[in-house]
């Protein structure tokens, strides 16, 4: 079981729960949206964006979250509205990450966005959690063309282990990413060169991969496989260089000692 927070990922390791309980799940959130390049398995005519949200959701305390959305414009109907998909983590307040999918419609009369989540695990507390109900995206408050910013309401339940039932290994692997702050020039020679930190857990198998966008995004570089103690400088072989201002992620995966897979991501943009 793996778990990923966006940034100073930590990733750790936790048993099957041995009881789930339902709860009514509420979250009042702020969006701040960008649109950019859409993953290779988005359909044409689609239109892509890349949320992250923050604010307090029941049971995992002022939380942070980063979502991708694909709005199937090719596909708007005869009601004015198009498909709308999105998927992604919350991180609650302690680390814990919950994995949710939503699909809905996008109405351009409103400019607003109605989805179905389901929530479809996580780590921590909610390895195993589930869980339906409604996420609503009002029109935006700011917009300029590209990116805005907005309130998200949802509303629904959830169904997660009692805190006591579930065990953490005493030695579960974790794995950071370091910040990327180097200029677009730097990697005119195809390489680009960021450090990985571990928790002495002798993680094997590590392997970076620099993606455009998003981890399902195309990928534009990859590292050979090494081991990590506790920090390590890595070179990411790159197909071209990088380019100034555009989103990219890198993601650094391998296995601990017990052979669970654990993972990390680092957003970062380039500068000049």
């Amino acid at each position: 079981m793996t778990i990923v927070l966006v940034g100073l990922s930590v990733l750790t390791v936790a048993a099957p729960a041995t009881a789930a309980v339902e709860r009514p799940l509420n979250a009042d959130l702020v969006g701040a949206f960008a649109f950019g390049p859409c993953p290779p398995s988005a359909p044409a005519g689609a239109r892509c964006l890349h949320d992250r949200v923050s604010g307090p959701i029941s049971y995992l305390g002022q939380s942070t979250g980063e979502f991708d959305v694909v709005l199937d414009f090719g596909a708007s109907g005869p009601d004015g509205c198009a498909p709308a998909d999105k998927r992604g983590f919350f991180v609650a307040a302690n680390g814990d990450r919950l994995d949710v999918a939503a699909s809905g419609r996008y109405c351009f009369a409103t400019s607003a966005t109605t989805y179905a989540y389901t929530v479809t695990g996580g780590s921590g507390r909610f390895v195993g959690a589930t869980g339906t109900g409604s996420w609503l995206v009002p029109a935006p408050r700011t917009f300029d063309g590209r990116a805005g910013e907005g309130d998200e309401q949802l509303r629904g339940t959830i169904a997660f282990t009692e805190p006591g039932t579930t065990t953490r290994p005493r030695t579960s692997g974790r794995l950071r990413v370091a910040r990327i702050r180097r200029s677009a020039r730097q990697t005119r020679d195809r390489r680009l060169r960021t450090r990985v930190f571990s928790n002495r857990q002798g993680l094997h198998g590590v392997i970076v991969t620099i993606h455009r966008g998003s981890p399902s995004g195309r990928t534009l570089g990859r590292s050979r496989g090494f081991r990590v103690a506790s920090s390590r400088a890595v070179d990411v072989r790159l197909g071209q260089a990088l380019r100034a201002g555009r989103r990219h992620v890198a993601v650094a995966v391998g296995r601990d000692r017990a052979g669970h897979r654990v993972e990390a991501r680092r957003y970062f943009r380039l500068r000049r």
